[in-house]
């Protein structure tokens, strides 16, 4: 279930949310820095040490849908 979680449903969460984020606040990194809070926190609190490089990637993620929201909508 775990693995459903971080393969699927955490990076489309992460991907609609920044895309959706960027259109409605148009300001470029605050979805990112929020995704890297949040995914910050539930490294440390629930998934362990190795999520981290699941935080990172999530954050790219991020960075990558508010860009191509940017680049959509200018």
């Amino acid at each position: 279930m775990e693995a459903l979680l971080i393969m699927v449903v955490y990076p489309l969460a992460v991907f609609i949310l920044s895309f959706i984020g960027y259109v409605v606040t148009k300001k470029l990194f605050l979805f990112p820095i929020i995704t890297f809070a949040l995914f910050f926190l539930l490294a440390l609190l629930v998934h362990g040490i190795e999520f981290f490089s699941w935080t990172a990637a999530f954050t790219v993620l991020s960075i990558t849908a508010a860009l191509l929201a940017k680049i959509i909508f200018s």
